[in-house]
């Protein structure tokens, strides 16, 4: 699922065995116009793809890439680096192509990785990311949060990647997820100090919040309309 605090467009890819989603959005705060690619896939724990090609479509040609994967390691008290094979990968892609990477943040099992055009790093400053666990007695890293944000023309943005718990008994404590986050996020040293403050907030993941009555392509159909 992704939300964008300025954007209406989703693209839904199935991708076994879970569901794919991309948005390639063009944006203007402040008479400063920026595209963004936004990619969140929980990947169940594989390993990456040889060719991300049809993953990242280059072709878009975006200012900015988010990646917020899910599931990476869910095995929290397992050391893994298998996000950083996934980064590997994403980074090497993306520099071949002329992108760099801002930062990254990860807690066990989940990542947030944004990237930029080369040619735009100089202009990016004030970058500072934040994470938040929702897992058991909020200690533990399979749920939760994670956040980069930066400056860009004096523009603030704040990319979040998210794991909410699962089951369809487990609302409250998907409620419980966001709330958390919203208020243990924070980049205190700024000016846009929560992640609501930012000018441009992206929230992507798995938020495993369940429509019964509806599919994943006709929820897409409907949000797109």
């Amino acid at each position: 699922m992704l939300y964008n605090k300025t954007v209406n467009t989703i693209t839904a890819i199935w991708l076994l065995p879970y569901l794919l989603f991309l948005q390639y959005i063009v944006v203007t705060i402040s008479r400063v116009e920026f595209k963004v690619k936004v990619i969140t896939w929980n990947v169940n724990e594989i390993f990456p793809v040889s060719d991300i090609d049809s993953l990242v479509k280059i072709q878009e040609s975006p200012d900015f890439y988010a990646f917020t994967f899910q599931e990476v390691n869910p095995k929290a008290c397992t050391l893994s680096k298998n996000d950083d094979d996934w980064i590997s990968l994403i980074s090497h892609y993306l520099w071949k192509n002329g992108y760099e990477i801002i930062e990254r943040k990860s807690i066990k099992g989940s990542f947030t990785a944004v990237f930029a055009r080369l040619s735009l790093m100089n202009e990016i400053n004030h970058v500072k990311t934040s994470s938040k666990k929702t897992g058991h007695l909020g200690k533990v890293g399979n749920k939760g949060g994670t956040a980069v944000r930066f400056e860009y023309k004096n523009i603030s943005l704040v990319f979040v990647g998210s794991h909410f718990h699962a089951h369809d008994d487990q609302l409250e404590a998907r409620i419980k997820d966001y709330y958390d986050i919203i208020d243990s996020i924070t980049f205190n040293e700024f000016e846009a100090e929560y992640i609501n403050d930012h000018d441009f907030v992206s929230w992507s993941g798995d938020l495993n919040f369940r429509i019964d009555t509806l599919s994943a392509e006709q929820i897409v159909t409907i949000t797109k309309n």
